[in-house]
């Protein structure tokens, strides 16, 4: 079943229209187009972001979760360049007040995240 759900509940407490909602909505829309954990819809993808991680680190410090939230937090950065870093359960932000891609830091993320944007294709 090639169907997703994203729950946002009442224990996300974020207002509306805020950097932090903006990239909850599209960190959990970048798990829908990754798909399944264990089961990604491009494993090619994964293959180039675990690449990507162990020569530039990762994004954020919410990558260091799983592949699956260091692919969600790739898609969000990327499409909201204009959020900084958001605050997550580690509290401890990576770069502050910037987004992680202004960096210049992570060009092996930043062509990723092209090839899935410019529907390149799977690899």
């Amino acid at each position: 079943d090639n169907k997703r759900s994203i729950y946002i509940g009442p224990s996300t407490r974020v207002a509306i229209g805020t950097p932090l909602y903006r990239q909850i909505i599209i960190h959990e829309l970048g798990h829908v187009i990754h798909g399944p954990s264990g089961a990604p819809r491009c494993p090619s993808y994964d293959t180039l972001l675990a690449s990507a991680q162990a020569d530039e680190d990762t994004l954020t410090s919410y990558s260091k979760d799983s592949i699956d939230e260091a692919f969600s937090e790739l898609v969000s950065y990327y499409v909201l360049r204009d959020v900084s870093e958001q605050p997550t359960k580690y509290q401890d932000l990576k770069w502050g007040n910037i987004n992680p891609f202004a960096t210049g830091k992570y060009p092996q993320h930043l062509a990723l995240a092209e090839k899935i944007f410019n529907n390149s294709g799977c690899p």
